[in-house]
């Protein structure tokens, strides 16, 4: 049976992998160089951002979440709000950089706006993160799996198709496809 599960894990993170792949080539093929590399930076910030805003308690929750008679649900739940509040913490200063980025001698003002995007993305993503960590628990590895590994990549480069058809073009709605696509993933 665990045997199973984890081929089950294996197979999904390798979709995820391969999809969110495929977003980024069609980003690179679609938005101009100039927006793609803004985009790339956001990107990097975005996910240094989303393992520091997590504080660990993605791990924490699996270390601490059992206790001695099965599911210590209070304790998954804790860590739950605590992600939260450090998630926000950590988007919040995330968009006060943002607004002093080019008082702090970076120049590229044109980053600002696509930062600010970001912003969203990091809380809930690392949210996101602890919840799927939180579903492992109580035998729901699966969805956490789903939720994390295919539904993210895939509703996020459904969402760069899908602007790509409408004729949005910019880096910017790019991060609120991301955003949205890390709230669809939540939610599932």
């Amino acid at each position: 049976r665990m045997g199973r599960g984890l081929q089950w894990g294996l197979a999904g993170r390798g979709f995820g992998r391969v999809t969110a792949m495929v977003a980024h080539f069609l980003l690179a093929r679609w938005l101009p160089k100039a927006d793609y590399g803004r985009f790339g930076v956001g990107w990097a910030v975005w996910r240094l951002s989303n393992f520091v805003a997590a504080v660990g308690l993605d791990k924490a929750v699996l270390r601490f979440g059992r206790g001695s008679r099965g599911i210590d649900s209070a304790g998954a739940s804790a860590s739950i709000w605590l992600a939260l509040l450090c998630a926000t913490l950590a988007g919040g200063a995330l968009w006060l950089v943002t607004l002093a980025w080019p008082r702090l001698g970076f120049g590229k003002a044109e980053l600002v706006p696509l930062l600010a995007a970001f912003a969203p993305a990091t809380v809930v993503g690392a949210l996101l993160r602890v919840v799927s960590s939180a579903a492992t628990l109580d035998e729901r590895a699966d969805r956490a799996m789903i939720a994390e590994e295919i539904c993210q990549p895939l509703s996020f480069t459904a969402g760069i198709v899908a602007l790509r058809v409408a004729g949005v073009a910019g880096a910017r709605p790019a991060v609120l496809v991301l955003s949205a696509s890390l709230l669809t993933s939540l939610l599932v």
